[in-house]
């Protein structure tokens, strides 16, 4: 933290630059990640539609080790400003493989989208929230009670 963001020192009552860090101690199941995908200028909130490229894998550093964890769903905003636009989800089970292709959850419609990656969505196409969950390709089982439990919902 610098410029106008710096941190408030109790010690010697001024302001002064800072690093601001957190330090996960066990990997979750799932790890879900918020985007802000809006800025404010002149005080009027507008959307960034930037292109943001999704990692089909991602890395959790924990004390002594790294985690992995796959993308299984994304949800997107479909629309050129905050003030209009619908959100679509894409996804695929939590239990299947990176190269399962991921379904467009749109309202009642659910389709197969074909592809594998959120990577070629249009600059429109804003991804918000993005979620993982632990590989277990280590040995480590994973608790699938949450998707068994899902399953029965759905039924």
């Amino acid at each position: 933290m610098s410029g106008d963001e710096q941190y408030h020192c109790e010690r010697c009552q001024g302001k002064t630059d800072a690093t601001k860090s957190v330090r996960i101690m066990r990997a979750p199941e799932h790890l879900i990640v918020v985007l802000m995908r809006y800025s404010y200028n002149n005080g009027f909130p507008s959307k960034i539609r930037r292109k943001v490229n999704i990692t089909e894998e991602i890395n959790l550093p924990l004390l002594d080790t790294e985690v992995k964890y796959n993308l299984y769903s994304a949800v997107v905003h479909n629309g050129s400003s905050l003030n209009s636009g619908h959100y679509v989800t894409y996804g695929r089970p939590s239990t299947s493989t990176l190269n399962t292709s991921l379904c467009l959850f749109d309202d009642e419609d659910v389709k197969d989208t074909g592809k594998s990656n959120l990577n070629d969505l249009n600059r429109t196409h804003t991804p918000y929230i993005i979620f993982y969950r632990r590989d277990c390709a280590d040995g480590d089982v994973a608790d699938v009670s949450f998707h068994n439990n899902f399953e029965q919902m759905v039924k």
